[in-house]
């Protein structure tokens, strides 16, 4: 917990600067407009999708949205729950992530409503829980304070830029199919579930040469610690 909260609450432009030159930014960063293309687009489109894709009322595609909408939050308040109880990032993402994959895959295909209506559960299943779970992962994996605060700004940053995608990849002239759409957030949940293997490699990789350098007695005075730290443990 110490090593969570260390820092002294002033920011300063060092920090700002390890933060940067962290390749664990721009991994979760990179993952994040990723997920959050998937997210912008599912949340803003999925009342549109319901209704000109499956062929619904405007009200009725109003209605649908609900369960929709009730059961990803359900999935996201245990997947966080469990996360935090066991100290475990990287798996609620990768159990979660396939579950959206499969749902778009569905979305592509030549099916009935009611299977396509399916498969806006298994894309609420992966959609809000891996874009929480990634924030989490890389905020609790910075340290000090100042670098954390510099990490989380870049990524929210970058988040940014999955709400413009979203805004492009789901056009109503592509209505009913919405081939684009579904096809391009198929392709970000596959691209973040390779990415999340890839951070937890890194991860993997720090952790056992902090053990190393643990073992030969290294230490880091006060004032420099950051979560390079070798008695800092990152969160796998």
């Amino acid at each position: 917990m110490e090593a969570y909260s260390g820092g002294t609450g002033h920011y300063t432009k060092h920090e700002i600067k390890l933060a940067a030159m962290d390749v664990k930014t721009w991994a979760h960063s990179i993952i994040q407009i990723c997920v959050m293309t998937i997210l912008y687009g599912f949340g803003t489109f999925l009342p549109i999708i319901i209704k000109d894709g499956f062929h619904y009322s405007t009200v009725q595609a109003q209605y649908l949205v609900i369960p929709v909408n009730i059961w990803g939050a359900i999935v996201y308040t245990i997947g966080a729950i469990l996360s935090d109880k066991y100290q475990k990032r990287f798996l609620p993402l990768v159990i979660c992530a396939p579950f959206g994959i499969a749902g778009y895959a569905i979305l592509l295909a030549d099916v009935s409503p009611g299977v396509r209506y399916f498969a806006t559960y298994l894309i609420s299943t992966a959609c809000y829980l891996c874009t929480g779970g990634n924030i989490a992962w890389l905020s609790g994996n910075c340290a000090p304070d100042g670098k954390r605060a510099g990490s989380i700004g870049v990524l929210l940053t970058m988040t940014n830029v999955g709400g413009v995608v979203s805004g492009q990849i789901y056009q109503g002239t592509q209505a009913p199919k919405f081939t684009l759409g579904h096809a391009w957030s198929l392709g970000c949940l596959g691209v973040a579930w390779f990415g999340w293997w890839g951070v937890r490699w890194m991860y993997l990789r720090r952790n056992a040469e902090k053990e190393k350098a643990l073992a030969e007695g290294v230490m880091v005075p006060r004032e420099e610690y950051t979560d390079r730290a070798p008695d800092f443990k990152y969160h796998i």
